[in-house]
């Protein structure tokens, strides 16, 4: 059975109950999840992070953490917790105000279609810093550009794969589905992040 690991990224500074990021990968093979899986998987989503740190307020730290969960990627069922090498935090370098809900946003697009829909996803950087931002609220052309680059070395990256996991609907369920991120798109407008889970 496909089994699909989930990377938590944990964000200190910014407020709110422990909030996190999650981002999923699918190893070479995909009914196997190991400790090198776990180590790769996490080195890639801290160089996504540290490649995007001038978008990132300085009052931000982000963690990824050394342990992946892994999961039945149909069910939905937690398999097991693998650990690997836990990378070093990444601090934001945007400096200047800044509002705690508004940044950027990263859409993952996929060509896989479950459900007579296309299965995308998303990524919120928030906080931006003020020189991340533009006079007119938008995000600036190299922080944007940084980001853009980043976004597409975390898919080009693998393996592990990254890409987006459909949930599986009800406990256990029977339609999880991970799909390989095949774009990403950034637009200039700021995003607004509402809760963090």
């Amino acid at each position: 059975m496909p089994v699909v690991a989930k990377v938590v990224s944990a964000w200190v500074g910014v407020g709110g109950d422990s909030p996190q990021t999650g981002m999923y990968f699918q190893g070479a093979i995909a009914e196997a999840w190991a400790s090198a899986d776990t180590t790769a998987a996490a080195a890639a989503v801290r160089a996504f992070w540290n490649s995007s740190v001038t978008i990132l307020s300085t009052v931000v730290t982000v963690q990824v953490r050394g342990t992946c969960s892994v999961y039945d990627e149909e069910s939905g069922v937690l398999l097991d917790e693998v650990p690997g090498t836990t990378p070093a935090a990444v601090n934001g370098t945007a400096s200047g105000a800044f509002s705690a809900a508004a940044g950027a946003c990263v859409t993952w697009r996929t060509t896989v279609f479950h459900q007579s829909r296309r299965i995308t996803g998303r990524t919120f950087l928030v906080p931006a810093g003020g020189t991340a931002l533009q006079s007119d609220g938008t995000l600036a052309t190299t922080p944007l550009g940084a980001l853009q680059t980043a976004s597409n070395n975390l898919i080009a990256a693998g393996p592990p794969t990254f890409g987006v996991w459909h949930r599986p609907h009800g406990s256990p369920g029977v339609d999880g589905l991970f799909a390989p991120a095949a774009s990403a798109t950034i637009t200039d407008q700021t995003a607004v992040l509402r809760s963090r889970r």
